[in-house]
């Protein structure tokens, strides 16, 4: 898997979050189907957010991780985004610009900005990556 990584303008490079990044890519992409080639975008997101997945219309798959998360942090957003990234290259999930998210071809309107966090934990998408999220950290240790 090629991993590319981005930050916005201004901010450093964090080499550290950087490989510990890419090591859990490499090591689940062996138990995950995932596209060849990903971005790994450190972005400011809003405290309660640690990261999100979409696919960019030009650049492919794009993970973002928030830049508030220290290095300890960062596994478990990663692994439950590289859930999602093989949900979206499965042809599982679709997500659109406007909040249409289609699961296994049935679709979903979701306000993100309004939907209670509880209730958007109960999307089958959530939980889906709920129920395989531990055995992929397993997985991490091995």
């Amino acid at each position: 898997m090629q991993i590319k990584f981005i930050y916005p303008k201004g901010e450093l490079q964090n080499v550290s979050k950087e490989e510990l990044c890419a090591k859990i890519c490499n090591k689940l992409c062996n138990h995950l189907t995932l596209p060849d080639n990903v971005i790994v975008e450190f972005v400011w997101l809003e405290k309660h957010t640690h990261a999100d997945t979409y696919v960019h219309y030009k650049d492919g798959p794009r993970i973002r991780l928030s830049l508030h998360l220290s290095l300890n942090d960062v596994v478990i957003p990663l692994a439950h985004e590289l859930i999602h990234l093989e949900q979206m290259t499965l042809g599982k999930l679709m997500i659109n610009h406007e909040g249409l998210y289609i699961w296994e071809k049935q679709p979903y309107e979701v306000d993100t900005t309004q939907v209670p966090y509880g209730e958007y934990l109960q999307l089958p998408w959530e939980l889906e990556v709920h129920n395989r999220l531990p055995k992929l950290l397993e997985q991490l240790l091995l």
